[in-house]
């Protein structure tokens, strides 16, 4: 009887826990104001238009790809004689993970091409830099 009352216990914080952390992810994806996976902006993503590029820092900036959405890290990179558009994510997110991003700064991006207000732009899943690599998205979107 002890074993099945601690068992239980343990499984209910087990269970507790988690519910708690999703909660807590969600809530602050709510506040991204349209970059979490489910909105619009989220739902462009495509893994099967993955690709990787290497190129060169050109300018770094705040956008807003949508009306309405909290301000997000983009890149536009030099990729040979070509420029590529990259999305990084959220402002709020991308300077809090320690990986700055400067003119000039080598960079490989993997990431989906999405069509966005007639123009191709990347979402960028991960980057490399140096020897830094920031994970943007997990494997598996919803």
């Amino acid at each position: 009887m002890k074993n099945i009352l601690i068992a239980s216990i343990l499984i209910f914080t087990c269970i507790f826990t988690l519910e708690v952390y999703a909660r807590k992810k969600e809530l602050v994806w709510r506040k991204s104001q349209g970059w979490g996976v489910s909105s619009q902006y989220g739902k462009l993503y495509n893994t099967k238009s993955m690709e990787t590029i290497k190129g060169e820092i050109l300018e770094v900036e705040e956008v807003r790809p949508y009306s309405g959405m909290r301000a997000g890290i983009h890149l536009l990179v030099k990729t040979g004689k070509d420029q590529a558009w990259v999305h990084l994510g959220p402002a709020w997110y991308i300077l809090n993970q320690g990986v700055m991003f400067d003119i000039a700064d080598m960079i490989e991006i993997t990431g989906s091409r999405i069509s966005l207000s007639d123009k191709y732009v990347f979402v960028a899943k991960e980057i490399v830099k140096d020897n830094e690599h920031l994970q943007l998205r997990d494997e598996v979107v919803m």
